[in-house]
């Protein structure tokens, strides 16, 4: 007779996977624990009835009773429900992955997605809200986006998903497009970046964590609102226990009309004159964008516990409406880009030793269609150019297109010597090969011939835990290499060719202390560094110029920060706090002279700043959230070109300095019928207002700045059979507030959603 198993996942009531909970067949010793994904497995079973029991402290034990056939694999899912048990005021509870990120010596913010999978946000709405972090756009859906991570922003702040970096995968992977019932959570580093990420990192980094689940699932959303704006998300998986057969898919689909009212001044084209301020309506901003992933492959094999061919694919179309300004109207430029990836993901436990180790090839195209001779403006209205060779946007007509081929590889093994002691060894590689043509093109085109791009990684760690976990620390190393070969066009048509090669080292340590339980002290150190990327060293080979010169960027990063997290029978409260420092040399930023702009070095840049976050729950009926920001970003450079500089010491122009958000949410379950539940939820987020350009110069009354804002939005959300159909109400910008991320550059205004969710799991 075959030996028969149960396989199964405890999850808390929001579905976070709990860890270290105890799962047992009533009346015998068979039984596990579940890991950090919060699964289990019990062998060794024959045919019979079971009882299978999960219960922890702090946890409303639960049971589940089954029937197992000889050599039968039974998957199960266990949801357990709060129990808070006060034990000599120490409260003692299972665990959920973002928890236990929380809690390591990195300072850390890990965002569980499940609460949020209802609503109809895309990642970059979400991370809005969590403290050090502020993203500024310059309209709509699809609009492109800059994240600012404890006063670091843009390309410094690198970006994974599922620990690998998706630099080179293309706008349409960005976090502004993809939806958030695509992940499981996003984990937040803020300064200091483990060496298993394997990037280049310089602010920070985001890491987008996608579900991970052993089991059958299915998760379909479709959503509608303002603007005729529509996106569809599907995640799905099936496995074959028998087996050990996955196939996993997951795509989107997005777009928008984004025909939001503007506030212009529309100039009398006779004399050039603008005329009073009046509210038109956006004619030319449509974005589309859609992405498709097929992964499939054997777990649970005798050489690998898991392996991983995947295929993805992804474009968008994206109308330009206007510059860098609203002064200039487009009608007919636009944009389009399509990007195929192929991947290869191999894992193995071996004892103490974890390998993991992924592949990647990317071919992409991108490409700018400006071929119309005629002028715009925001009442739609357009006439001929007297020079028809003329564009919208460029002196000359266009259908450049550039390609990229990509390939990127990543290998990780982790050894753990005891409970106490562990090791990581990473390499991460990739490469980038960039070719431009354009047909209707009388100059020389820029990467006509190849571009190249390389950066090679090899880091390394060591962390020890001791007296009972309460003190851990990590060390590590990271050794950058860069290479690349420009080809560029510069804007009077001179051809040049540089050749770099780099390498550079870098270091740090992370330490936590828990000195009582609930409370919790972090410190942390890195001297790092940030290559220039594709983008910035090859340009777009139009508007923005290449600078293959740029040198790397580098940075001391300090943190110090404190974490409290008290539960007190109903009620449970959390405050974090954290102080950074960034000392920084060669900061890369975007430079512009007339129509045209590029990436240059700024020499010194002192970012210093604290950060606070609290929320209150009770229950799981109330809760309530408060951040806040300040960060005080100064230019270091006290002479520039053998001369004092008038700017030294001024703060960093054109980025925030104070930001605030705020949420209320009430949650009711078992609301009308059994299983059901009933969320409202409120979200404020605040911004200071700030300069343009430089503080110190010009006179007070005529300096260009960024308005102050506060936006507010809501969302009504309703749930049956324990989330398995859902339907959300959500009204964004609730007082319809002319807001602005960049200069003059507005944002929509008040908008309506609806969003229809099923969930099968």
């Amino acid at each position: 007779m075959q030996e028969s198993q149960i396989l199964g996942k405890v999850l808390s009531p929001n579905g976070e996977p709990l860890t270290g909970i105890t799962v047992q067949i009533k009346g015998t010793t068979k039984g596990d624990a579940t890991d950090q994904k919060g699964t289990f497995k019990i062998s060794g079973l024959i045919t019979g009835k079971y009882t299978v029991v999960a219960s922890a402290i702090g946890y409303i034990s639960e049971q589940r009773v089954l029937t197992l056939q000889s050599g039968e694999s039974r998957h199960i899912e266990i949801t357990l429900s709060e129990d808070t048990l006060q034990l000599d005021e120490v409260v003692v509870q299972g665990k959920s992955e973002t928890k236990i990120k929380r809690e390591e010596a990195f300072n850390i913010a890990s965002i569980s997605a499940k609460s949020l999978k209802n609503t109809s946000s895309n990642l970059d709405e979400v991370l809005n809200t969590n403290p050090g972090i502020h993203i500024r756009k310059k309209g709509g859906l699809g609009s492109d986006f800059n994240l600012s991570l404890n006063g670091l922003s843009g390309r410094q702040v690198r970006f994974f998903m599922d620990g690998l970096p998706i630099e080179n995968y293309g706008r349409t992977f960005g976090i502004n497009n993809i939806p958030v019932n695509l992940i499981e959570r996003v984990e937040v580093y803020k300064g200091v970046v483990p060496v298993y990420l394997g990037g280049d990192a310089l602010g920070g980094a985001v890491n987008l964590v996608t579900e991970q689940s052993p089991q059958h699932y299915l998760d379909a959303s479709y959503s509608a609102g303002s603007f005729n704006t529509h996106k569809l998300a599907l995640d799905g998986q099936y496995v074959d226990s028998a087996t050990g057969f996955v196939l996993k898919a997951n795509g989107f689909y997005n777009y928008s009309d984004n025909n939001y009212t503007i506030d212009v001044r529309i100039p009398d084209p006779q004399t050039g004159t603008y005329g009073e301020e009046q509210e038109v309506e956006r004619f030319h901003d449509a974005y589309k964008s859609r992405m498709l992933k097929l992964e499939t492959g054997f777990r649970d094999l005798s050489f690998a516990d898991k392996l991983l061919v995947g295929f993805s694919m992804a474009d968008s179309y994206d109308e330009v409406q206007h510059g860098i300004s609203m002064d200039r109207v487009f009608g007919r430029v636009h944009t389009t880009g399509n990007t195929k990836v192929g991947s290869l993901t191999y894992r193995k436990e071996l004892g103490k030793l974890n390998i993991k180790v992924f592949g990647s090839y990317l071919n992409g195209k991108s490409g700018v269609v400006d071929t119309s001779a005629v002028s715009y403006n925001w009442l739609g209205e357009y006439e001929q150019k007297n020079n028809q060779n003329i564009a919208e946007s460029s002196w000359d007509k266009t259908l450049f297109t550039y390609s990229d081929e990509a390939l990127q590889s990543n290998i990780n093994l982790r050894y753990q010597f005891n409970e106490r002691h562990e090791a990581v060894l990473n390499y991460t590689q990739s490469y980038i090969s960039r070719e431009g043509s354009d047909p209707i093109s009388t100059s020389p085109v820029a990467f006509a011939d190849p571009n190249t791009l390389g950066k090679q990684i090899i880091s390394g760690s060591y962390k020890v835990s001791l007296f009972d976990d309460r003190w851990a620390a990590t060390v590590f190393s990271k050794l950058y290499f860069f290479n690349s070969r420009v080809v560029g066009v510069d804007w009077d048509d001179t051809i040049t060719e540089y050749t770099t090669d780099i390498f550079k080292p870098g270091y740090g340590v992370a330490t936590t202390y828990h000195p009582w339980e609930g409370v919790q002290l972090k410190a942390s150190f890195e001297k790092t560094y940030r290559f220039p990327d594709g983008y910035e060293v090859f340009g777009d080979g139009l508007l923005l110029l290449s600078n293959p010169q740029l040198s790397p960027e580098n940075s001391n990063n300090f943190n110090l920060g404190a974490q409290f997290d008290h539960y007190l029978g109903n009620h449970h409260l959390m405050v974090e706090t954290n102080l950074f420092l960034r000392d920084a040399e060669d900061l890369i930023r975007i430079e512009a002279t007339g129509l045209t702009s590029r990436y240059v070095n700024q020499r010194k840049v002192l970012s210093s700043g604290v950060e606070l976050g609290i929320r209150y729950e009770y229950k799981r009926l109330l809760f309530a959230d408060f951040n806040l920001t300040y960060q005080d970003i100064r230019n270091n450079s006290k002479y520039e070109n053998g001369r004092k500089s008038h700017v030294y010491s001024d703060r960093i122009p054109n980025i925030p300095y104070l930001m605030s958000s705020q949420s209320l949410g009430l949650k009711v379950d078992d609301f009308l019928v059994a299983r059901d539940r009933l969320s409202l939820t409120w979200r404020g987020h605040f911004v200071e207002e700030y300069y343009l350009k430089w503080p110190s110069l010009g006179s007070a009354g005529k300096k260009h700045i960024i308005p102050q804002q506060y936006l507010q939005s809501i969302q009504l959300g309703y749930s049956l059979d324990n989330r398995t159909y859902n339907i959300s109400l959500e009204c964004s910008n609730i007082t319809d507030t002319e807001a602005y991320d960049h200069f003059r550059l507005q944002k929509p205004g008040r908008a309506f959603q609806i969003k229809f969710r099923y969930l099968f799991n």
